[in-house]
């Protein structure tokens, strides 16, 4: 391993210093002071703007830990850099080969397809540079394919998303209940200047018109017109105070978004830009934690790469959704989790402890009746603790963030004195009659847990998580995809047998009684009293235990000659095609 150079801590306090002032200085551009603003928000944005200015560089400078991560990052990318140098000629060749895919895609749509259609469209000229970058950036990783899963993975999963993201409408009720997401995630971006744009109001108020447009009642040009004057609001900075916060527990899986909304407006984008950028940053937040996820692993990347990259996933990660989040540090914190019980030699760090516990906080917290899928860190074999000590806090941490999260489900409950539930559900939706009902008629709800489940559960309704586009209609695939998965669970596995008996029980109990929970959840806050079905429980909900569920069924010690680089780009390859192939089939 080469020597980390140290930097001086003048020179990264300086470095660092100019980075936060300018990080700031776009902060404080994106706010917009208005007659609703108040004092507090004033001193909470010069708070947070002294803290970085300020707190920031000396923490970044003076903390060893984190200094000596920076030091370490620096010097790899000064390595990758000197290594660029050295390959100069492959660089531009590279480079060469990126424009001439950048000018077919062009000249494809214009000289070919626009001609075949009719009409010239941009977003298929969009759809054209993504399918050309995202083969060449395959071919491109091919030869370290297998060493680095995570690299290929997040360079499809990139041009994919973004792809997706240019060439999907520019409107609401695109994903499930994208219209809520938005709304919260805007509350996050408005909560510091307390600023809310009549665009924004008219940007969810155009939902009415999207339906209607969909049903074909309203043309393409007054439909546009709708959109057009949110743009035109937009620049003209017209305010209101008209929606309430919207800012919950799940604020959390909203600040990506948040995030990429605030960017835009300090950049001075127009609304539907921001708007783009606000999923784009969605979409990199989705894909850097599973590459972390991916290269945490020893074995299973394959795996966890194809299902990362599953339709239906790479949808919701493109898109105004939390679901990204909610699978993404779920999917994290399992990985911590196997990747301790492929390494049986090495012993429990408290550095990973502390790292799965916070990924499982992070992943469940919007959606904390998931808390039970927790229960299978409680089996960590005991050899791979380095003394009682440190066993005890682990056991203290699981339980701890386990109830944690357990009562911010059950609180809301409990507190809760309308007990109406979902009125979505219907108008006889009353959260404490159906839980009266159930204590009163047990059997009776068993039956109906049991006929929803059997259903729910079963394969051929699998396309509803796999390969499922929301209100944009199916992809392609799901059969291949399903056995795609079912040939992975064997092969790209340790090829030494690893009993662990246990763990696969605890698992599997943690998750049959996860799903029986969201069901549930959803037969009492979203049915009416007494029905004999379960209303609102959406097989993506399935998404955050898919990794674990085809983990533990497949089992090790099957001998392969299968070479893993060619295993990993068709996987890959496979994953990508019903993707592009989906997208094509919705958009266009």
């Amino acid at each position: 391993m080469a020597e980390v150079k140290v930097i001086s801590k003048k020179k990264k306090l300086i470095v660092t210093f100019i980075i936060m002032l300018i990080l700031v200085f776009l902060f404080n551009r994106a706010m917009y002071w208005t007659e609703f603003s108040t004092w507090k928000n004033k001193v909470m944005v010069a708070v947070i703007s002294l803290t970085g200015v300020i707190g920031m560089p000396l923490f970044l400078t003076y903390v060893k830990s984190v200094s000596d991560y920076i030091d370490m990052f620096i010097n790899n990318k000064i390595n990758q850099i000197e290594a660029l140098k050295d390959n100069l000629k492959k660089v531009l060749l590279y480079t060469a080969l990126f424009v001439v895919i950048i000018i077919a895609a062009v000249l494809s749509e214009k000289l070919i397809l626009s001609r075949i259609s009719g009409s010239y469209s941009d977003h298929r000229m969009y759809f054209c540079m993504g399918a050309g970058i995202l083969i060449f950036a395959i071919v491109l990783c091919g030869k370290i394919a297998y060493k680095r899963v995570e690299v290929i993975f997040a360079a499809a999963a990139l041009i994919m998303g973004i792809t997706y993201i240019m060439v999907s409408p520019r409107n609401l009720l695109v994903t499930w209940d994208d219209e809520t997401h938005y709304l919260r995630s805007v509350s996050i971006a408005d909560a510091f200047d307390n600023t809310k744009y009549n665009a924004e109001s008219s940007f969810y108020d155009s939902q009415a018109a999207t339906y209607l447009y969909s049903q074909g009642e309203i043309t393409e040009e007054e439909y546009e017109a709708i959109l057009n004057n949110v743009e035109y609001e937009y620049e003209l900075r017209l305010t209101d105070n008209r929606f309430g916060s919207e800012i919950g527990k799940e604020f959390v899986a909203y600040i990506p978004a948040a995030a990429g909304i605030i960017m835009g407006r300090a950049l001075g984008l127009s609304f539907f830009h921001t708007f783009m950028l606000s999923k784009m940053v969605i979409l990199f937040t989705y894909v850097l934690v599973m590459y972390f996820a991916i290269k945490k692993l020893k074995n299973g990347k394959i795996l966890l790469a194809v299902i990362g990259l599953s339709s239906t996933t790479m949808f919701m990660a493109s898109t105004m959704s939390y679901d990204y989040w909610v699978i993404g540090f779920t999917t994290l914190g399992y990985s911590f989790f196997i990747s301790e019980l492929q390494n049986r030699d090495k012993k429990l760090e408290y550095k990973n402890m502390i790292m799965m516990n916070i990924c499982f906080l992070l992943g469940i917290a919007p959606k904390a009746i998931y808390f039970v899928l927790m229960f299978v860190l409680l089996f960590m074999p005991k050899d791979k603790f380095v003394d009682k000590k440190q066993r005890k806090i682990y056991y203290t941490l699981i339980v701890g963030v386990a109830v944690f999260l357990m009562m911010t489900f059950l609180l809301p409950m409990l507190i809760g004195s309308s007990g109406t539930g979902d009125t979505r559900g219907g108008e006889d939706v009353n959260s404490i009659e159906q839980i009266k009902y159930i204590l009163s008629n047990p059997g009776e709800y068993t039956g109906t847990l049991l006929n929803f489940l059997k259903e729910y559960l079963d394969l051929d309704y699998a396309e509803e998580f796999i390969t499922s586009m929301a209100y944009m209609g199916y992809g392609m695939g799901t059969t291949i995809t399903l056995m795609l998965m079912a040939v992975l669970m064997y092969i790209d596995r340790d090829e030494k047998k690893i009993k662990m008996p246990c763990v696969r029980g605890a698992y599997f109990f943690s998750a049959a009684v996860c799903i029986i929970l969201v069901a549930t959840a959803l037969y009492v806050s979203f049915t009416e009293v007494g029905a004999n079905y379960i209303a609102g429980c959406q097989p993506r909900y399935l998404l955050p235990i898919l990794f674990p569920t085809a983990y533990f069924i497949g089992v090790d010690g099957v001998q392969t000659r299968i070479n893993k680089n060619v295993m990993t780009v068709v996987s890959i390859s496979i994953m990508s095609y019903f993707f592009m192939a989906g997208m094509w089939n919705t958009c266009f």
